[in-house]
């Protein structure tokens, strides 16, 4: 595959997961490239804030220590939640990046 197309299927999916989060009530803001850890920016109603590294495919994997130490570390300095949304055959599931607790949004 090439680096375009994985681009464009990971965006694609990072796009699903902004939707699903919007109906859900939340202020989602899409990172403008793929060169952080975040893809994702969310806030809630409730002052709640996530931080979102988005992974996808046949079988999508757990983000690498480094991503996670990456996300950890940006989540804290701003008081967010780290969250990895994993998405799958076009479901999606959401896990604090810190315990892998399955989180709702």
């Amino acid at each position: 595959m090439t680096k375009q197309s994985t681009f464009a299927k990971g965006r694609a999916a990072e796009q699903k997961v902004a939707q699903d989060l919007k109906s859900h009530g939340a202020k989602v803001n899409l990172s403008p490239g793929s060169r952080t850890t975040t893809d994702i920016e969310v806030k809630w109603s409730t002052g709640r804030h996530w931080l979102i590294q988005v992974k996808s495919g046949k079988s999508p994997q757990w983000p690498s220590a480094d991503e996670l130490k990456g996300l950890n570390s940006r989540a804290t300095k701003v008081g967010a939640t780290p969250v990895v949304a994993l998405v799958e055959k076009g479901k999606i599931e959401y896990y604090s990046a810190r315990n892998r607790k399955k989180l709702r949004p």
